[in-house]
C-alpha cells in the first residue's frame, strides 16, 4: 500500500509544482515607470472567459492605448500569491504605433485567473506600481485529449468562473485535479491551492498487487492504463484500447465532459497474474462491461461532480470491484484535519493507516481542512468536501502520507444492467460555505420525482385519489422505491434513465398535501409534492 500511496502523493505534488512554474513567469530586471505613464487594454473590453480549441491553445486579440513615452509594451497576466504579485508574459515587445498597439497573444491552459496587464518594456510587473495600467480578467476553459499513438486516452479539462477555478482530468488519472477559491479584484488566492485528487480509477491498488478496477475477479484496464501501464511500464505488446471524450461549455462557464471506454483483461497464461508479464498478458479481451464518467465542473467551478456508470455490454451478470485513491495537495499550513461522518462532529488528525468503518449507507460528506487547528473561517486554509452517493466500505488513510486516502466499493449488475455510484468535490475558504455546496451535492444524489397526474392544486372528485409520473436516473441509478402520501407506487422501467410509477388509493373529503417520494439503492430520498382538494 505504501507504494501506490506514495506514487499518488508525489505525483499530485509533482502536478501541483508543474501547474505553478507553467502559470508563473517573472520577468526581472526592469526600471520604474515615469510620471504620467500609463497604458489601457481596450480590448478585449470586459472580463472574458476564453474557450480554448482542442489543441491546447487557441489566439487571443488584445489591444489598447498607452501614453506618448511608451514605445513598446509586453502583454502580461498578473496575479499575486499570499500578497506576492505573479506575472505570466504572454507577449513580449509588442511595437507602440501612435500611442495604440494591437497583436495577437497565445493562450494555453491551464491558466490560473488573472488580469491582463500591458507592461511598458522595462518594467518589472512583479514590483511596479501598476495602478496606471488597466486591463480586463482573463479565465480560460477548454478540453485537450491526451493521445497514445494517436489514440485518445485520456483528457485534461479546465474553466475558471468569478471566485473559482478548477482543473479535471479523465478517471484514469490522479493528481491533476485543482480547485481553488481566488479573489477576483486582486486575483489573490486565497487558502492553499487545495489540490483534490477526485476518485480514480487507476492501474493499481494500493497494496500493489492487483489493478484498481477488477470485473468478476479479473485485472481491468481502462485506456490510459493501456497505454502507461501495460505498454508503457510493463512493456507489453497488446492492442491499445481508445476512450470516446465529448464536452460542453456553458455560457456561465459550467463545463461537462462525458467519457467512455470498455474495460479491458488480459488474455494469456494465468492472466491475473500481478503485475502482468509478457507470458500472461499476449493480448487483451472485454470483460463484458464498459465504463462512462459524466464530469461537471459547476457553481462558479467551486464544485467538482462526477457520475460513474457500469454498463454491462452481455448476457451475463457482472460484479466490479473498484478501489478509487483520492488525496489533498500542498497545505498552507498544520496538519490536515479530518471531519468523517459517524466520527464526531470536529476536525481531528489522523494518523498513518487509520480507518474509519461505520460510515452508514447513504450519501453523506466528508471534509479535510488544510490546517486542522486553524478557525472555520480562517483565509490562508481552504475546506475541501468529499461527498459520495453512497458509502464506501471503508475510509482509509494512507499509512504514509495522511493528504491520501482509498475508498473502496463492490458493485454487481444485471446481464445488459448497470451500477452506478457518484462523487462530488468542493473546495471553498470558509467551512460553512464548503458545507453548503457539499449539501447541495448531496441532495443531488438522487432526482426529485416528477409527477404528471394530479396537476397541483388539482380538484379530484371523490374519495379515489391517482398519483402518476416519472422518475429519472440519480448518481446511484434508478430509484428502486417510490411512496404516495404513505403508498407503495407501481414502478415500470421504460428505458435506463426513467421509470414510471403509478398508485391508487381513497383520501378523505378535504384539502391535502400529498408528498411523493423517491428512494434509491442506498436509502437516499428525494421528494414533490402535489397540492389536491378531494370533494
Amino acid at each position: 500500500m505504501v507504494g501506490r500511496y506514495g506514487r499518488v502523493a508525489t505525483t499530485l505534488l509533482a502536478a501541483s509544482s508543474a501547474m505553478l512554474a507553467m502559470i508563473v513567469a517573472s520577468v526581472p530586471g526592469r526600471a520604474a515607470a515615469g510620471a504620467g505613464t500609463f497604458t489601457r487594454i481596450t480590448t478585449p473590453a470586459h472580463d472574458v472567459l476564453f474557450h480554448l480549441a482542442g489543441s491546447g491553445s487557441g489566439h487571443l486579440r488584445v489591444s489598447g492605448t498607452t501614453s506618448l513615452d511608451v514605445t513598446q509594451v509586453d502583454l502580461d497576466c498578473l496575479r499575486s500569491v499570499a500578497g506576492v504579485r505573479q506575472s505570466s508574459t504572454l507577449l513580449s515587445g509588442v511595437p507602440v504605433s501612435g500611442r495604440s498597439f494591437d497583436a495577437l497573444v497565445t493562450v494555453s491552459g491551464p491558466l490560473v485567473p488573472c488580469r491582463l496587464r500591458a507592461v511598458p518594456v522595462g518594467l518589472n510587473p512583479d514590483t511596479a506600481y501598476l495602478g496606471s495600467f488597466s486591463g480586463p480578467i482573463l479565465r480560460v476553459a477548454g478540453v485537450v485529449k491526451r493521445l497514445a499513438g494517436g489514440v485518445p486516452v485520456g483528457y485534461q479539462a479546465f474553466t475558471a468562473v468569478g471566485t473559482g477555478f478548477a482543473v479535471a482530468a479523465d478517471a484514469s488519472q490522479c493528481a491533476t485535479e485543482q480547485l481553488a477559491t481566488i479573489e477576483t479584484p486582486a486575483m489573490d488566492v486565497l487558502g492553499g491551492d487545495l489540490q483534490a485528487c477526485a476518485p480514480a480509477l487507476s492501474a493499481g491498488n494500493a497494496r500493489n498487487t492487483a489493478s484498481a478496477t477488477q470485473v468478476d475477479g479479473h485485472n481491468a484496464y481502462l485506456p490510459l492504463g493501456v497505454a502507461l501501464f501495460l505498454k508503457g511500464f510493463r512493456h507489453l505488446n497488446v492492442a491499445q484500447s481508445s476512450l470516446t471524450v465529448s464536452s460542453r461549455l456553458a455560457p456561465n462557464g459550467d463545463l461537462r465532459v462525458v467519457e467512455a471506454a470498455r474495460l479491458r483483461r488480459c488474455a494469456g497464461t494465468n492472466p491475473d497474474t500481478y503485475p502482468p508479464t509478457s507470458s500472461s498478458c499476449t493480448a487483451l479481451v472485454d470483460t463484458g462491461v464498459t465504463f462512462q464518467r459524466v464530469l461537471d465542473v459547476l457553481r462558479g467551478a467551486h464544485q467538482l461532480r462526477v457520475r460513474d456508470s457500469f454498463l454491462g455490454t452481455d448476457s451475463h451478470v457482472h460484479s466490479v470491484r473498484l478501489e478509487y485513491f483520492s488525496g489533498t495537495g500542498t497545505l498552507s499550513s498544520g496538519a490536515p484535519g479530518y471531519l468523517v461522518p459517524n466520527h464526531g462532529s470536529t476536525f481531528r488528525t489522523v494518523t498513518p493507516g487509520q480507518r474509519f468503518t461505520g460510515l452508514g449507507t447513504r450519501a453523506n460528506t466528508f471534509y479535510v481542512r488544510s490546517d486542522a487547528y486553524a478557525s472555520s473561517d480562517e483565509q490562508q486554509a481552504d475546506t475541501l468536501g468529499c461527498t459520495w452517493s453512497r458509502a464506501p466500505r471503508q475510509l482509509q488513510i494512507d499509512p504514509v502520507d495522511t493528504r491520501a486516502f482509498e475508498l473502496p466499493y463492490a458493485l454487481r449488475m444485471a446481464a445488459h444492467g448497470r451500477a452506478d455510484l457518484g462523487f462530488a468535490w468542493t473546495d471553498r475558504v470558509a467551512t460553512k460555505d464548503t458545507r453548503a455546496l457539499a449539501s447541495v451535492a448531496q441532495r443531488e444524489m438522487v432526482n426529485p420525482p416528477h409527477i404528471s397526474r394530479p396537476r397541483d392544486h388539482a380538484v379530484v372528485k371523490g374519495h379515489s385519489t391517482t398519483v402518476t409520473g416519472f422518475v429519472t436516473l440519480g448518481a446511484n441509478g434508478l430509484p428502486n422505491r417510490v411512496t404516495v402520501h404513505g403508498h407503495a407506487a407501481k414502478l415500470r422501467r421504460v428505458s435506463a434513465t426513467r421509470a414510471t410509477f403509478a398508485v391508487t388509493f381513497r383520501e378523505r373529503r378535504g384539502r391535502h398535501v400529498l408528498h411523493v417520494t423517491a428512494v434509491d439503492v442506498a436509502g437516499n430520498t428525494r421528494t414533490a409534492t402535489v397540492h389536491v382538494r378531494n370533494r
